[in-house]
């Protein structure tokens, strides 16, 4: 029995009030559709448990501490993630951008985490690579009971809203200032502004706990085109399809590329509706994942004449939030 999984962050503008000025007349047949003659229901995972949810080998131990684990770490200390990142000031806001933007390479990387770990050796605090835009940071006092956000799900907040809380939060919150001003005197930076790059002017400190997600999810792709939605090899198989062009145009409020986006996503999911309504699909669920929660949109080939459900965009997602 064929079912197609697709994730989409992005898919639903947060502000509806703007929806009006933002479309220009854009009308997201498909999507409006899906949205109209849908099953829905929530799920209490975000985008950050999909994005990270597969790199628990120990679903005991919080994310920080498997990649401790898996990097031959001592057991038993105080771990937390950090990734590099740029805060930029909007009026009297410090607004993060994701890790990615910075198109760091992995010499940059460790030059950066070098820096670090020369300032802060004498505080027993040591940093650890993972990957270009991931690190790991062992510390001298606990974390386990702090309250912290992903980057990934606040792309373009105030992060005075998300910043650590918790037991011993004005130390991390001390080495994050010290962290700004090393690179902000760090030559890199200088070197990255003359090529056009993003500065990285910052790091984010952030754990998760593990969550389980539906069977649905238990492997997920992101393909590199939109053609892969006639290809059967996906839609026979176990797998979900992430879709994310839409997300850090909204994450970002860069209307004129999200209606893009948005234009040729609907396109392919009427391509999707097709297969639905002629039986090679039996069951299509969207999985919208938003900051706190995720939402999914279940339909078969019956939900499609559902001819009373209708509406456009703009309504039914005012009715959906």
């Amino acid at each position: 029995m064929s079912e197609l999984n697709l994730i989409i962050p992005g898919l639903i503008w947060s502000e509806v009030d703007d929806l009006e000025y933002i479309l220009h007349g854009a009308k997201f047949d498909a999507i409006s559709k899906i949205i109209a003659k849908s099953k829905k229901a929530d799920h209490n995972f975000s985008y950050s448990d999909l994005i990270y949810g597969h790199d628990f080998s120990d679903n005991k131990l919080s994310l920080a501490e498997n990649y401790a684990k898996k990097l031959g770490l001592p057991v038993g200390y105080n771990y937390i993630l950090l990734e590099p990142t740029n805060l930029r000031a909007d009026r009297d806001r410090l607004l993060i951008a994701e890790s990615d933007i910075l198109q760091l390479n992995e010499v940059e990387s460790l030059n950066l985490l070098s820096i670090l770990n020369q300032h802060f050796n004498q505080d027993d605090i040591y940093f650890s690579y993972i990957s270009e835009h991931l690190w790991l940071a062992q510390l001298p006092f606990s974390v386990k009971h702090f309250k912290t956000c992903p980057i990934v799900d606040i792309i373009g907040c105030n992060i005075d809203e998300y910043l650590p809380s918790g037991e011993n939060y004005l130390l991390l919150h001390r080495i994050l200032n010290e962290v700004q001003m090393l690179f902000h005197n760090f030559e890199l930076e200088t070197k990255r502004e003359e090529e056009g790059l993003v500065a990285v002017n910052s790091v984010w400190f952030w754990d998760k706990k593990y969550k389980q997600l539906p069977s649905e999810l238990n492997q997920i792709i992101k393909p590199e085109s939109g053609s892969f939605f006639v290809e059967a090899g996906f839609i026979n198989s176990n797998t979900a399809i992430l879709l994310d062009k839409a997300y850090f145009p909204l994450c970002y409020q860069d209307s004129f590329a999200w209606v893009e986006n948005l234009n040729l996503l609907d396109r392919h999911l009427g391509t999707v509706l097709g297969l639905l309504q002629s039986g090679k699909i039996r069951y299509l669920k969207l999985w919208v994942p938003q900051k706190n929660k995720t939402i999914v949109m279940h339909l078969n080939k019956m939900s499609l004449y559902k001819f009373w459900k209708k509406g456009n965009y703009k309504q039914l997602v005012a009715d959906f939030q």
